[in-house]
């Protein structure tokens, strides 16, 4: 009698342990893949750094959009939470994800001071000759990660706080810029992108998206894998612009970028070629793949034709060199009929006033 009653002491314990895990091992799981589930919808995507505006990517056809965190740059136009609110949830809802530089440091940027141009601090180095304003920065160096990220007024603290769903990190390659400077200049970004993600989500949620551009080398890094949502390629198939990017090259940026999709992230592709022709080869391409891509062109300062409006059959092949974005698929041709019926209407207007 006395095992008995043991027996059904020990049951009891043993149902209120497995009723407890039932309740606390869901959100364990839910915030491991929460990051996944939270971006599986995404199909398409835009990205637009220049001139972009609340009507353009609220009514782009794609669900995630890469823009700036600011319609100039600067700290005076950044995004406010009213306008990022308009963009998501307006005719095509979207995830908003802001670009942010880490590698580089950018002369009209809200952290930046004068003083720098003569007595520049010791993290902050040469000047990119081919995007004047733009300075390398030894990413290491804690002053430098703490603009970045860690306090109120923090690149990152700025861009969680206007309300977007993730950030786009770049010129993640300055590590190879500082190689011989830094044996460990590889494992310091790896490092810093983690951190990045690890501050982020312990702000917001484990969905926030972390998007690197390019290194994709950096994807056999375990740890750096498992800390992304998904990576930005730029020219995986046409560098800028309308030139095709050699097979053997191509070849090995898809093995990298195959690990993305063999772990549920977000393989986003950009191509910049004008071309109709070339726009749905770039399409087709990165559709076998399943990666997400988008052609567009090269200064980022306008919206073309979204991987979705491919597949619903608006951008048309023109096998002619010279075809450009303005006349994919009817979009050109379209506002070329568009304004000559426009024009036709307001001469009949005046002629009938005249005989009026």
């Amino acid at each position: 009698m006395l095992v008995t009653t043991m027996k059904k002491k020990l049951a009891t314990k043993v149902f209120i342990i497995l009723l407890l895990l039932s309740f606390f091992k869901p959100s364990v799981l839910s915030q491991q893949n929460s990051s996944i589930g939270a971006w599986e919808k995404v199909n398409a995507w835009v990205y637009q750094l220049q001139d972009f505006s609340v009507q353009g990517i609220a009514t782009a056809n794609a669900e995630l959009a890469v823009i700036d965190y600011s319609y100039d740059g600067t700290e005076e136009q950044e995004v406010p939470k009213s306008d990022l609110t308009a963009m998501k949830f307006g005719k095509h809802p979207k995830a908003i994800v802001s670009y942010m530089s880490i590698g580089e440091a950018e002369n009209y940027r809200f952290y930046w001071k004068d003083e720098w141009e003569t007595n520049p601090p010791s993290w902050l180095g040469p000047e990119n000759p081919n995007w004047p304003g733009n300075y390398k920065v030894r990413y290491w160096d804690p002053e430098w990660q703490r603009i970045i990220f860690g306090t109120s007024e923090s690149y990152l603290d700025r861009i969680i706080k206007a309300g977007f769903d993730g950030v786009y990190l770049d010129i993640i390659d300055a590590y190879e810029f500082f190689q011989n400077e830094r044996p460990s200049a590889k494992e310091d970004m790896i490092d810093f992108v983690i951190s990045i993600a690890h501050y982020a989500r312990n702000l917001t949620s484990a969905s926030f998206g972390i998007f690197p551009q390019n290194a994709e080398e950096l994807l056999e890094d375990n740890r750096y894998l498992s800390a992304v949502t998904g990576l930005g390629r730029e020219e995986v198939y046409y560098i800028a612009t309308n030139n095709p990017r050699p097979a053997s090259e191509t070849a090995r940026i898809e093995e990298r970028l195959d690990l993305l999709v063999k772990n549920n992230k977000l393989a986003l592709v950009v191509d910049y070629a004008t071309n109709s022709d070339l726009v749905i080869d770039a399409y087709e391409r990165a559709q076998k793949k399943a990666y997400i891509p988008y052609v567009t062109e090269v200064g980022l300062d306008t919206l073309t034709p979204t991987y979705n409006d491919f597949l619903s059959g608006m951008i048309k092949a023109n096998h002619d060199k010279q075809d450009s974005f303005f006349g994919l698929g009817g979009i050109g041709l379209w506002a070329v009929i568009g304004a000559t019926l426009s024009g036709l209407g307001v001469f009949v207007l005046v002629i009938l006033q005249k005989r009026k």
